[in-house]
């Protein structure tokens, strides 16, 4: 299995920090892991994980662009297929998202794998 951002996708933290906020799978699990990552990576930058050869102005800077995707996956829109609303979709394309969140997560992914 390819490593990819998904690693930081927590289901209990998901359960407990909005399991049913969102209408969508997707939504719910991009927001999931941008929150959890941003977590990480503040821990990583207190070193609870021991120490990073990542540096301290990098891990801030990937927590401030982390940030930006959060608002960015929460702000998008929840659309119905259907007139009962029971079918939504996501105006966000999980896939290219995630490839995103990639740029920035791969090197922790690495990082934390090996710990």
């Amino acid at each position: 299995m390819k490593a990819n951002s998904e690693y930081f996708y927590d289901p209990m933290r998901a359960f407990y920090d909005g399991g049913a906020d969102y209408l969508t799978v997707e939504k719910h699990r991009l927001v999931v892991i941008a929150k959890h990552a941003y977590a990480t990576l503040f821990k990583i930058s207190c070193g609870d994980y021991g120490n990073c050869l990542i540096a301290t102005k990098q891990i801030e800077q990937d927590m401030t662009d982390l940030t930006v995707f959060r608002r960015l996956f929460e702000n998008a829109k929840e659309f119905p297929l259907d007139k009962n609303y029971i079918k939504y979709r996501y105006e966000l394309d999980y896939d290219e998202q995630i490839k995103g969140l990639d740029k920035i997560l791969l090197k922790y992914v690495e990082f934390l794998s090996s710990k």
